[in-house]
């Protein structure tokens, strides 16, 4: 039977605003820990503005042969100094509780000018000069939390109600 991964809240907004990155950073890490420490925030919405990146990571995902899964995420293509066009992630966790970013965004390879786009590993990308900029809205009564898929058989997001104490 398939289950829809649709959820509506009557709020979904509680706040906006620009997240530096600075030089010399890993993306994941730094989203994790500026979020999570400075504001306790573990649910949002994340829009990359362009930026320089020191390297970066992005996969494809293209069909499964096999049939097992819907897609299934190649090796992932390696980038030295590149340019993050654009990028969207969501902010949530893993089936576990533990933070998790997901992220789709556009690389161009400095040197070759090649544009590449897929799922960025954000845990592979360093921030390169004038740092990162990126617009994130904090989800007020909603989350994201990663839970098996009956019809994909993965683990993805679904959006959860959060309760305000589970927000704190």
């Amino acid at each position: 039977m398939l289950q829809s991964r649709a959820l509506t809240a009557a709020a979904y907004g509680e706040k906006e605003f620009l997240l530096h990155i600075p030089e010399g950073q890993n993306i994941s890490q730094a989203i994790q820990e500026q979020l999570q420490q400075a504001q306790h925030i573990r649910f949002a919405l994340l829009s990359f503005q362009p930026g320089y990146l020191e390297s970066g990571v992005c996969h494809t995902a293209p069909p499964d042969s096999a049939g097992k899964f819907i897609v299934k995420y190649g090796a992932g293509h390696e980038f030295g100094p590149c340019v993050l066009l654009a990028g969207d992630a969501v902010l949530g966790e893993d089936q576990y509780g533990l933070p998790l970013v997901h992220c789709h965004g556009c690389l161009i390879e400095q040197s070759s000018q090649t544009t590449f786009g897929g799922h960025l590993d954000l845990s592979r990308c360093v921030v390169g000069k004038q740092g990162l900029s990126v617009q994130v809205l904090v989800t007020a009564e909603i989350g994201f939390v990663a839970k098996k898929d009956s019809t994909s058989q993965m683990h993805v997001f679904h959006p959860s109600v959060v309760s305000v104490e589970a927000r704190a």
